[in-house]
């Protein structure tokens, strides 16, 4: 092989090299940098404490949502239905602001209550019927 062709071909693998690792630099910087994601808008937000404070940093977690099999059920049953698991595994635990690691206890799931927020996503809060209009929410169809 001559000397060119050797030149040629070291070019050619150092440009490979110190372009991927300069696709993987920047790949891996953006991940550190990229702004929050935004709350999921069609979820449903699951509330560990009854109360609207705290905006996007609420009490608990958002869930996407996903209607259940029967329609008739209505919009209030599934949401309560879809934050009901978070409970029972220990997720969301009264009054604490963010979920926890499920424990691989059963826990005891509060009465809750589902309403409908501002932005007309739902949300169930932990509480019994009434909580919704005591936090100035229309409740959501049962």
């Amino acid at each position: 092989m001559s000397r060119r062709r050797v030149s040629v071909w070291s070019a050619v693998v150092v440009l490979a090299v110190s372009t991927s690792l300069t696709v993987v630099g920047a790949t891996a910087a953006y991940g550190r940098m990229r702004p929050p994601l935004e709350p999921e808008q069609d979820g449903i937000r699951c509330y560990s404490k009854a109360t609207l404070a705290g905006g996007d940093h609420f009490y608990g977690t958002a869930v996407p949502f996903r209607p259940g099999a029967d329609a008739t059920l209505g919009l209030g049953r599934d949401a309560v239905a879809q934050c009901t698991p978070l409970w029972r595994l220990g997720v969301l635990r009264r009054n604490v602001r963010r979920p926890a690691e499920p424990d691989g206890r059963e826990h005891e799931v509060p009465t809750l209550d589902a309403c409908e927020l501002p932005d007309h996503r739902p949300a169930v809060f932990p509480g019994q019927s009434g909580t919704c209009r005591r936090l100035g929410l229309p409740s959501l169809a049962w």
